[in-house]
């Protein structure tokens, strides 16, 4: 496809919600109901509804305010966690992009049936070929997609969904003196929660799925009189746990307990954004949390 960025959708949208209200309502459901998910992932990415979709979350503000109380309105503040996620949409994966659109443009047309087969089809993909592509890769040339990372380079180059960057740089005429200015935003979501770990209870399900695995550090205390529960939750929802065990004693609450766990997730390969799972106490969350953002300049953690 060619849409262009001018005519489908103005940098920073305004109205950014309203807009992904009207493409759910008309979003087919066919192409995400295709048998073989590489041929659904073709079908679904080449219609217009998911490709403006793309580039309003792309190119809405959704910091702000304005955002923020339209989600308010509909009493669906939980998908604004989910739009900043997918400002750097182009960078994930194809099953955690057409998961996170699904919730999205779901929760903002309950019951339509074109967001609800994109859940479907995203409930398939974890752990194949067509959903383990990144999603600008799965959409070839758009010129769209060239004249964002021009104007956003973050969008197609991001390090994190979680954090985002700003800054500026001047220089002298020879460049012996350079001056510079840099800022970072972190973003952290809430969600309150009761059984949690339930099978029926996706809150987790859905955000490690398209990983394909979870490496959790877990007090031991916790694994004691927890462990099945934990375990049994993601073997539901076949995701490959990874139990990494820690006593959490006030003594632990050290700089030695941070170079274990660093140790772990470096053995373990968790990448730059691939959120932790940390499931314990105060000294847990201290020394975790610690590790976290050491650890890559800063790893999305779960708590």
């Amino acid at each position: 496809m060619s849409t262009t960025l001018s005519p489908a959708v103005p940098t920073h949208d305004p109205d950014v919600i309203t807009r992904l209200a009207g493409l759910a309502q008309r979003l087919d459901a066919e192409p995400a109901r295709l048998t073989d998910p590489e041929v659904a992932v073709a079908a679904i990415l080449a219609t217009a509804e998911i490709e403006e979709a793309l580039i309003a979350v792309t190119h809405g503000d959704v910091d702000d305010q304005a955002v923020s109380r339209a989600l308010a309105g509909l009493d669906r503040v939980e998908l604004l966690g989910d739009l900043r996620r997918l400002r750097s949409v182009l960078t994930l994966s194809v099953s955690t992009a057409i998961g996170l659109l699904a919730r999205v443009l779901g929760g903002l047309a309950p019951g339509a049936p074109g967001p609800t087969a994109l859940d479907e089809l995203a409930r398939r993909l974890p752990r194949s070929a067509a959903g383990d592509r990144r999603l600008v890769t799965a959409l070839g040339p758009r010129a769209w997609v060239d004249e964002l990372a021009v104007a956003d380079p973050h969008a197609i180059a991001a390090t994190s969904p979680y954090r985002r960057s700003a800054g500026h740089v001047v220089a002298s005429a020879d460049d012996r003196a350079v001056e510079a200015v840099m800022s970072q935003r972190t973003f952290t979501s809430l969600r309150v929660v009761d059984g949690v770990l339930r099978p029926g209870q996706r809150l987790l399900a859905d955000l490690y799925a398209p990983l394909g695995r979870c490496v959790a550090l877990v007090d031991e205390n916790v694994l004691e009189h927890h462990g099945d529960a934990l375990t049994g939750y993601f073997d539901h929802h076949r995701i490959e746990l990874v139990v990494l065990p820690h006593r959490g004693m006030e003594v632990d609450k050290g700089i030695r307990t941070v170079e274990r766990m660093l140790g772990e997730l470096k053995a373990h390969g968790v990448a730059r954004n691939e959120p932790v799972l940390v499931v314990g106490g105060g000294v847990l969350a201290d020394t975790a949390g610690l590790a976290c953002s050491l650890y890559h300049r800063s790893t999305p953690y779960v708590m």
